[in-house]
């Protein structure tokens, strides 16, 4: 599987997506409690699992919160950009 082809398989999931948009949003990154609450993620170990599959690629942990990688910031950018112009 190519690289490119792995995150479009990481932006296959709703709760995926809406993470990455929410972090890049948050520019200094969130607390897990307060990234589950704003993604709308009522179940916490279903979201750990989402963001664990995330975590290394498009999202790190640095300290106690999340924030998106180098890449995570340029994907977050594109799915905008794609989100813009089809409203």
């Amino acid at each position: 599987m190519t690289d490119e082809t792995a995150v479009f398989d990481l932006l296959s999931d709703e709760t995926r997506v809406e993470t990455v948009a929410t972090l890049a949003a948050a520019g200094d990154g969130l607390r897990f409690s307060d990234l589950r609450r704003r993604v709308g993620a009522r179940d916490s170990g279903r979201f750990n699992y989402h963001l664990g599959r995330l975590r290394g690629r498009l999202v790190e942990k640095r300290g106690d919160r999340y924030v998106l990688t180098e890449r995570g910031e340029h994907v977050a950018a594109a799915v905008e950009r794609i989100e813009r112009a089809s409203a």
